[in-house]
């Protein structure tokens, strides 16, 4: 069993941060686990190679099974993603604007659904998938993809606009990213910003930088479990404590603690637990 990232080639990192390989199997005699999925600041392009998981709206009920290969814009809301008894993912992770240059396509068109990529991309992007299937190595699946994407995202790699970096910015610091300064920066108004920005990420600036901090305020805590909450929410910008409960539930619906216990069950913590991989 796998989870891990792994960095792309250095030609295509302006476009892409990242790969992310998760392969579990798992025991057929006792029920298949969930993962819980809280939204990350991340959009890109998943391949489900071996199973294509059920994704539950933990508030309606709701049950949409993926698409074999899946385009995912800015993710808001939380989900339960139920697994296959055998699971094999290899998932794209984009710098931020780089897929709305390599589609050409406003990110919120897809909004929280996992699209049918062979709509928008064509059969070639079944092509990669099917060699995926039958790929003798994780470094086999990862040259695949990246034979593919060598071929697909030259304009991606072009016209990388100053908006471009301020998102990067945002997402990499954003306790130090005003918006107004990024607004500058991007040599925009404040509301030509917003609204291209929410083009090329899928949401506008304001909720992506409280998604950005909640997420990284999870994993600091995630990674320091001696260090209090509110610590860490006076860490991470918040007023207090409560300021960022409210954050809390609305990208995980459930409280800091709950989440945090919740998270820790989904299979790839599980197995970091345990050292296997």
């Amino acid at each position: 069993m796998i989870f891990s990232c792994i960095a792309p080639s250095p030609s295509l990192r302006n476009v892409i941060r990242d790969y992310l390989i998760a392969h579990f199997r798992f025991d057929p005699e006792k029920p298949v686990p969930h993962k819980r999925y809280s939204p990350k600041p991340e959009q890109g392009i998943t391949f489900f190679v071996r199973g294509r998981p059920s994704i539950v709206n933990p508030l309606t009920g709701e049950i949409r099974v993926a698409p074999p290969v899946a385009i995912f814009g800015q993710q808001m809301k939380r989900c339960n993603v139920h697994l296959t008894p055998e699971f094999l993912m290899f998932r794209v992770h984009f710098q931020p604007g780089a897929l709305f240059r390599v589609l050409n396509i406003p990110l919120y068109e897809f909004g929280e659904d996992y699209f049918d990529a062979e709509l928008i991309l064509g059969a070639a992007v079944q092509d990669v998938s099917e060699r995926l299937a039958t790929a003798n190595s994780y470094a086999e699946m990862v040259e695949t993809v990246e034979g593919y994407l060598l071929r697909s995202v030259v304009r991606a790699t072009e016209n990388v606009l100053p908006l471009d970096r301020a998102a990067a910015r945002l997402t990499a610091d954003p306790l130090h990213s005003s918006l107004d300064w990024l607004a500058r920066q991007a040599c925009l108004s404040p509301r030509q910003f917003n609204r291209k920005f929410t083009e090329r990420i899928g949401v506008g600036p304001k909720l992506y930088s409280r998604l950005v901090r909640y997420h990284r305020a999870y994993l600091y805590k995630a990674a320091h479990p001696a260090i209090a909450w509110p610590t860490v929410a006076i860490a991470f910008g918040y007023t207090d404590y409560q300021h960022l409960v409210r954050d809390f539930r609305q990208f995980t619906n459930a409280t800091p603690t709950t989440w945090l216990l919740e998270d820790a069950a989904s299979p790839e913590n599980v197995l970091t637990r345990s050292g296997t991989e």
